[in-house]
């Protein structure tokens, strides 16, 4: 019986895990929106209830146990495939789909899903086979489907946390899916060559979850609150104070989204230290004339770059569209912003303009976006400057806790020859800054408000080169430790000096 219990535990993982790897392999080529999450939950719930059904009528023919050994194995063998072709084949579905049109481009990436279902479907076969392989009495029929059931849904449990908080950010895709495939193999030659041999498990590690304490509960928020609303990515609270200042948060948090000062730009925050990137640029003798702001919110940072530079043009991308409404009614968007509602890098892969700076500020809760801070994003994202632009990131540290500020200047530097820093405590953020060539010119144009101007003065004492080929990891699409390095910046704050002092 443990060995049918074990068969129902890695059919529960194997989906799971499929789930879970599928999502984060789909997220560089079509984004991590609620339409592309709805269609892959969708393939998994479609091919779940098909393999069930077949499962259930190849549960009534004799020689039903070898089933089991043949649906391991070809799940397991067509895993270990789109591990390898997975990437290949979504870059060509995008492709299609971009050159075609929005409809087929839809279709394309259902296209791709339905690929990913057959492992799918032969692993939800294995629960009525399973059931059918443990009942020699109908007296004993409700005992073995509970067991059953109660093993896949343990399995499935763990197929969902193991690879979204361990494997795939410290191995990547590439291996969580090789893995399942290769236990799923083993598992069914041990049974096609009845005999039992041992299957290389290798017990995973569990990662410590965080729970997200809305601090809204905590302490009361100062001003009245002008607007709320609940769309498919967040709750948006925006408050007003006694001097008509205005400020943006999500679900709500602790963190402001943006902010809007009726006198003139944002003086504090993060919002100050993207105007450095124009110092860095090798023409900063002129104004920049384009630039490109992914992560836009509600146009803190837009309309901060008009005050710098006025005639300056500027496109936003924005993947919560009711945001926009939002910046209009209450954030006082400049007039000729264009803000387009998508993804980071679809728009990216997408644009055939070029910008002077590229900024982003992206963020999901605390968890910046992991397909906006590997090399093939970077890579893009040079493609799409003009000669002598940079790019400029705004990353979550803490403290010395700056390990994934390291990693992701690391994954800059190998796509640009400079990268610098620069920290501005007590803020919990390290803007990096990234760009080729060289500064040639004395004098800057320096930004237009005379605020700005003083501020950037400033900041620029603080900005420093980021050393390189120190032994930080890069991030690919494959691998990103985006997660568990917050998680570590996370358990700084909580755990403080000790932490600190390497008591974790």
């Amino acid at each position: 019986m443990w060995r049918i219990l074990f068969i129902a535990w890695l059919s529960g993982f194997t989906v799971m895990g499929l789930e879970m790897s599928f999502a984060r392999m789909v997220a560089p080529y079509f984004g991590t929106s609620m339409p592309v999450w709805a269609i892959n939950i969708s393939t998994v719930l479609i091919s779940m209830s098909f393999g069930y059904m077949v499962g259930g009528r190849l549960s009534k023919r004799s020689g039903y146990q070898r089933y089991l050994g043949v649906a391991l194995l070809m799940s397991g063998l067509i895993i270990a495939v789109m591990s390898l072709i997975g990437p290949v084949l979504l870059g060509v579905a995008a492709q299609v789909g971009r050159q075609i049109g929005v409809v087929l481009k839809g279709l394309s990436l259902l296209g791709v899903f339905l690929l990913g279902a057959t492992p799918l479907f032969l692993s939800s076969m294995l629960i009525p086979l399973c059931i059918r392989s443990g009942v020699s009495s109908t007296t004993a029929s409700g005992s073995v489907a509970g067991r059953v059931h109660a093993a896949a849904t343990i399995g499935s449990l763990m197929g969902t946390l193991v690879p979204a908080l361990y494997t795939l950010a410290y191995f990547g895709t590439r291996w969580t899916l090789l893995s399942i495939g290769i236990c799923c193999v083993c598992t069914g030659a041990s049974l096609l060559i009845k005999r039992i041999i041992a299957v290389p498990l290798g017990l995973m590690l569990f990662a410590v979850g965080f729970l997200e304490i809305d601090d809204a509960h905590v302490r009361r928020l100062p001003g009245r609150i002008l607007h709320e609303e609940t769309t498919f990515y967040h709750h948006i609270e925006v408050r007003e104070t006694g001097d008509g200042s205005r400020e943006m948060r999500f679900d709500p948090g602790w963190a402001v989204q943006s902010i809007y000062h009726p006198d003139g730009p944002s003086k504090t925050g993060s919002w100050p230290m993207f105007l450095l990137s124009h110092h860095l640029r090798a023409a900063c003798n002129k104004p920049p004339e384009r630039a490109l702001i992914i992560g836009f919110a509600a146009g803190t940072l837009a309309r901060d770059l008009t005050f710098a530079f006025p005639d300056i043009r500027i496109h936003g991308v924005e993947i919560d569209e009711k945001l926009l409404d939002v910046a209009k009614r209450y954030f006082h968007l400049p007039e000729g912003v264009d803000v387009f509602p998508m993804d980071g890098r679809r728009f990216l892969q997408q644009t055939d303009e070029t910008y002077d700076l590229i900024l982003i500020d992206a963020y999901k809760h605390i968890y910046l976006p992991f397909h906006l801070a590997t090399r093939e994003f970077f890579t893009l994202a040079a493609q799409r400057l003009a000669p002598g632009g940079v790019v400029a990131a705004n990353v979550l540290t803490w403290r010395k806790e700056n390990r994934l500020a390291r990693a992701i200047g690391a994954t800059m530097g190998a796509v640009f020859e400079h990268v610098a820093q620069m920290r501005v405590p007590p803020l919990m953020n390290a803007m990096l800054y990234a760009w080729r060539g060289s500064n040639t010119d004395v004098s800057c144009y320096p930004p237009q408000h005379p605020g700005q101007r003083l501020r950037t003065k400033q900041l620029l004492a603080r900005l420093q080169p980021l050393p390189q080929g120190n032994g930080n990891l890069v991030f690919t699409d494959d691998r990103a430790k985006v997660e568990p390095y917050t998680h570590r910046i996370i358990a700084s704050i909580l755990l403080g000096a000790y932490w600190e002092r390497g008591g974790q």
